[in-house]
């Protein structure tokens, strides 16, 4: 049964169309370059995955009259591979304005330690009149939010307060970014191939979800999330939480 549904998956992640996912810092803690390569590395699962940066040598040479050029070698890019990366880190506002444009997705990232409000002031410095134009309210869907949290952090906090800072945002991730199974999760989210477990009510259903979840941890399956009825036994939530806390790790 296992081994049908990961072919299903497959299947699935075969016919849908690429993606194309512009990464724009927020904040000066966040590490561009090793964020996008930790999760090229996930996305590798999923596909063959190209990352394109300021200092990719097709962008690094263009200019404003070549830009028809950039953007046809941008689109064959995007034709080749599964996943395409635009890193928009650095201080080439033109190269940032273009990946915006580009990509079908864009990750803001970053660290859920400062101040959302001076996030945004930022952001706003980064893309001069990209929301003036009308772009961000065109742009539905686009946006995801990926908050960095601590290594040490047990629980995200302080979502709320970010995703009221930025009302563009319909997605929204938290990352550890010392632990794989995060950039994991982030790859199957991408690829809408996140693992859900419903566990049953009652004792007997209670003991077979721990057998389930030791099943699952056997065959090095990550579960993303978890229904509960409230009169499940609490023996089994403790199980998971003991065993799967780490891959389970949100909101």
């Amino acid at each position: 049964m296992v081994h049908s549904a990961r072919s299903v998956a497959s299947s699935r992640n075969r016919d849908r169309p690429p993606i194309s996912i512009a990464i724009l810092p927020l904040t000066t803690a966040v590490d561009v370059e090793d964020f996008t390569e930790r999760l090229k590395l996930s996305l590798d699962t999923f596909g063959d995955v190209c990352v394109v940066a300021s200092n990719s040598l097709p962008v690094s040479r263009s200019s404003a009259a070549s830009e028809e050029r950039l953007v046809e070698w941008l689109n064959e890019r995007e034709s080749h591979f599964r996943h395409v990366l635009y890193s928009a880190g650095g201080k080439d506002s033109r190269w940032l304005r273009r990946s915006l444009r580009q990509a079908n997705r864009i990750f803001l990232v970053a660290s859920a330690t400062e101040p959302p409000n001076k996030t945004v002031a930022r952001f706003r410095q980064q893309t001069p009149g990209f929301g003036a134009s009308g772009q961000f309210k065109a742009a539905t869907g686009r946006f995801h939010l990926v908050l960095l949290h601590p290594s040490g952090a047990s629980a995200a906090t302080n979502t709320e307060s970010w995703l009221a800072a930025f009302p563009m945002v319909t997605e929204h991730h938290h990352i550890r970014p010392d632990r794989d199974a995060d950039f994991q999760r982030l790859a199957r989210s991408i690829n809408h191939c996140l693992v859900g477990l419903t566990l049953g009510g009652g004792f007997a259903y209670g003991i077979a979800n721990v057998g389930v979840i030791r099943a699952l941890r056997e065959l090095s399956i990550s579960i993303d999330c978890v229904g509960v009825p409230v009169w499940a036994p609490s023996s089994a939530l403790r199980a998971h939480s003991k065993s799967t806390a780490r891959e389970c790790w949100t909101s």
